[in-house]
């Protein structure tokens, strides 16, 4: 059960052993807890058993880190602003496709320099010559949409932005009443990405039905961390020693497992990678089952979502 919920609040842990977690105050007992939470609450989660856990000091909150000092810990990793479009008309109307698109920034020199440049401005970027973007339409990638939401599609469009520029809305606020400064700074990055949008998709302007966009506060409100992508993905996260403890199964709590990208790497590919890696966890898999027994985790898994029906098996 994740975290981003809000439902679990602890894990139940006794003496290096998982008990089950307290869910809206309900005590779930099992002898096996997976936590997809990322590695930082689940260490939270684990209270002071997390102690035990080898790898325990070494992911921290915040952004950035000093690679000539592994015991400051792994950084988390990049945040960014969110901004989510109802449009009327399908995707075929507004001639919108399934791919995604990445948006850089124009001008001459080096991207790199480009976006080093950006980090450095923050918000009072160059709306002319502004942050690069990432459009997504999950309406145009579903065949089923037309079927459920006719005559509407939507678009996703992301840029990274750092949690450090929004510490004055930080303490004393809550979602939903920043107060209006927050709010016209998240409007400069709407206002920018919806222009960058019709841009792209010119058949999209005067279609916007709706819009609303989050900042790296957001993402603290309803993840519990701002990173977007978990732990900063730099060669201290992947090969300093301490890190190199980070496996599926959590060392130092008995039938503690971890899932997602903290475990493998930033994104879908690496949050889907760990799933299967866990799954192999839980299920004993080895060096000799996969070389020598050739087990078969999808059809295991398969066997363990079917049920016994008048002697037959059934999902």
């Amino acid at each position: 059960m994740s975290y981003a919920t809000r439902l679990c609040t602890i894990f139940m842990c006794s003496a290096g052993v998982v008990q089950g977690v307290v869910c809206n105050g309900d005590s779930i007992k099992s002898p096996l807890v997976v936590s997809g939470a990322g590695a930082p609450i689940t260490l939270m989660l684990c209270g002071e058993e997390a102690e035990r856990i080898p790898w325990a000091q070494m992911p921290k909150e915040t952004e950035r880190e000093d690679p000539k000092q592994e015991e400051k810990g792994v950084a988390q990793g990049i945040s960014h602003m969110s901004c989510f479009v109802g449009l009327e008309g399908t995707s075929a109307e507004l001639e919108l496709n399934s791919r995604n698109i990445w948006n850089l920034p124009e001008g001459e020199g080096d991207l790199g320099d480009a976006c080093h440049q950006y980090y450095k401005d923050g918000v009072q970027f160059d709306n002319d010559n502004g942050p690069m973007t990432f459009f997504g339409s999950p309406s145009a990638k579903d065949p089923t949409w037309n079927l459920r939401h006719p005559g509407k599609s939507v678009v996703v469009i992301i840029s990274e932005a750092r949690m450090e520029w929004f510490t004055e809305w930080e303490k004393g606020t809550k979602a939903g009443s920043r107060g209006s400064s927050y709010e016209n700074v998240k409007n400069v990055w709407k206002d920018y990405m919806l222009n960058v949008m019709y841009e792209l998709y010119p058949k999209t302007k005067g279609k916007v039905v709706y819009s609303s966009i989050g900042s790296p506060l957001s993402n603290q409100h309803y993840y519990n961390r701002a990173a977007s992508y978990g732990m900063e993905p730099t060669p201290k996260r992947f090969a300093g020693k301490k890190m190199q403890a980070l496996r599926p199964k959590v060392d130092g709590v008995e039938g503690l497992y971890i899932v997602g990208q903290d475990l493998t790497t930033p994104g879908w590919a690496g949050a889907l990678t760990s799933a299967l890696l866990t799954s192999m966890a839980i299920l004993g898999y080895g060096f000799f089952d996969l070389a020598v027994l050739n087990r078969d985790l999808e059809k295991e898994l398969e066997e363990l979502g079917q049920v016994k029906v008048n002697g037959k098996k059934t999902k």
